[in-house]
Parts: structure tokens; C-alpha cells; sequence
């Protein structure tokens, strides 16, 4: 992201060409999955806030800090970066640019830092949910895996392994037909190595009041 703004703030080739040798090199880190995700929120979500500020005629937001886990919103940010260079660049030159040893350990440090905050959040998000008073209802699918059929990507929260935190919605599917929780924290636990994607193992919801089945 520092080199995408410098790009967009200055010497637009050379940063780009940066950025773009960053985000290749990173790319080789992740899986699949999570790097075409990643692209298709760019893609989708990123030009979208790019052509609403076109018309609206403002300046995009650009400056703003993105934690680890918030690969959704950087990339409404970065999406709509990568499109305002677009805009700006011709291929006709590339210089090449670098970040000191200063800002690279400076970068590794504040990652190392989010990275723990990260972690320590998660333990204390997961004590948090099976401390919070009221009644819980449980599914826990058989040999028939749940099928997941909607989630909130904004109120979502990784918790480690395959369980994950869903703050507002979630939606699953079945044989035996469907189900869903709007409004009421739940945890799901992933039955394959995605923890949403492969089909859901358990699934937990906490409530207010005892619940009732009619």
C-alpha cells in the first residue's frame, strides 16, 4: 500500500513498477483461493468506489492503515488505486525505485506487531463468544455437510484453524433445507481445509432468550 500511494502521489512509473513487483512476490505466498478473492474484490468492489468518487468528484482515501485481516476493505482501497494508475500510465518507460532499509524494517516491525494483535484478538473474540450470557443452539452436521449459502464478508472474523466468528449474518444449506442467523453472533467450525468453502462441521448460535421449537 505505501508503494501504491507514493505511485499515486509522485513518481507514478517508478513506484508502480514497485508495486506491482510487491504484490506479484506476495501473491506467490498465498493460496489460490485467497489471492483470486482478493483480486475479485479489486475487481468488483475497488472499481465500483472508483467509478462512485469519478462521479462524485472526490478524491479517493487512500491513506488509511488496513490490519491483516481486513483483506476486504484494503482492497476496495487498493482496487481503486490500481485504476487511478491505470488512468495515469502509458507503457512507454519503467525506472525502477526502492523503499530504504530503514522503511523495510519499520514495515517488518509494524507487520510483526499487527500480526500478535491479530492474535491476541482472536483468543480474547473466542473467550468473549463462549463467556457471553444467554442460550446457544448447536448444529453439527452428520454425514451430510452444511453448505454455506450466505455470510456478511464486512462482520466476519477468522478465529484460527477452520472455526470462524460471523457478527451479524450467516446462512447454510442441507438435504433436510436451510437455515439462517440475522442479527445473533455465531461460530461455525469449516469440515474441509477452507474454513467456509469446503462445507461447515458445527455450527453455533448464540441468542438472547430460550429458544423455542414449534
Amino acid at each position: 500500500m505505501d508503494a501504491l500511494r507514493r505511485a499515486l502521489a509522485g513518481d507514478t512509473k517508478c513506484w508502480a513498477t514497485r508495486f506491482t513487483a510487491i504484490r506479484k512476490q506476495r501473491f506467490a505466498r498465498l493460496p489460490t483461493e485467497a489471492v483470486e478473492y482478493e483480486r475479485a474484490t479489486e475487481l468488483n468492489e475497488g472499481l465500483a468506489q472508483y467509478i462512485q468518487d469519478v462521479a462524485q468528484g472526490r478524491r479517493p482515501r487512500l491513506d488509511r492503515e488496513f490490519g491483516p485481516a481486513d483483506v476486504r476493505n484494503r482492497a476496495y482501497a487498493s482496487g481503486e488505486g490500481i485504476a487511478i494508475l491505470l488512468d495515469q500510465l502509458r507503457p512507454d518507460g519503467v525506472s525502477k525505485c526502492d523503499f530504504t532499509d530503514a522503511e523495510r524494517a519499520a514495515a517488518s516491525t509494524q507487520a510483526r506487531r499487527a500480526v500478535e494483535a491479530v492474535l491476541t484478538h482472536r483468543q480474547e473474540s473466542i473467550k468473549e463468544f463462549d463467556s457471553a450470557p444467554g442460550w446457544r443452539i448447536q448444529v453439527i452436521a452428520g454425514g451430510d455437510r452444511l453448505r454455506l449459502a450466505g455470510f456478511d464478508p464486512i462482520n466476519v472474523e477468522r478465529l484460527g484453524g477452520t472455526k470462524v466468528l460471523h457478527n451479524r449474518f450467516f446462512g447454510v444449506t442441507s438435504s433436510h433445507g436451510s437455515a439462517e442467523a440475522l442479527d445473533h453472533r455465531s461460530v461455525t467450525v469449516g469440515a474441509g481445509p477452507h474454513p467456509l468453502f469446503g462445507g461447515i462441521r458445527e455450527w453455533t448460535i448464540l441468542v438472547d432468550s430460550r429458544p423455542t421449537v414449534k
